[in-house]
């Protein structure tokens, strides 16, 4: 009996994980929410937008970004290309990066 209900326990247990991944959709990081961080004056979400930005700017490799670029500067050309592209805002924000990144700094 002990081995029937810890059986039923787990099927439930699984079955409820189940639906609810199913049912879940993940959070994407948009332009849109990245542009309303870099552009709102909390320090908090400024904070967001910096953290954002530098980390997509260390790891990508499709731009050369010279030495001595500073975040205001990056920041300047990601919100230019977003102004230029406004159908791209609802993309994931690290797409939207690294294509302005390219667009400012292409690899020769």
């Amino acid at each position: 009996m002990k081995t029937l209900a810890v059986l039923l326990l787990s099927l439930m247990a699984f079955s409820a994980f189940g639906a609810s991944a199913k049912s879940k959709q993940l959070y994407t990081y948009t332009g849109n929410d990245l542009s309303s961080n870099c552009v709102d004056g909390s320090a908090y979400r400024r904070g967001l937008c910096l953290g954002y930005v530098n980390g997509v700017a260390s790891m990508q490799k499709k731009a050369c970004i010279p030495d001595g670029v500073k975040f205001g500067q990056l920041k300047r050309v990601i919100e230019r290309y977003m102004e230029e592209n406004p159908e791209q805002a609802h993309k994931h924000a690290f797409k939207i990066v690294v294509a302005a990144l390219k667009e400012a700094w292409p690899c020769k």
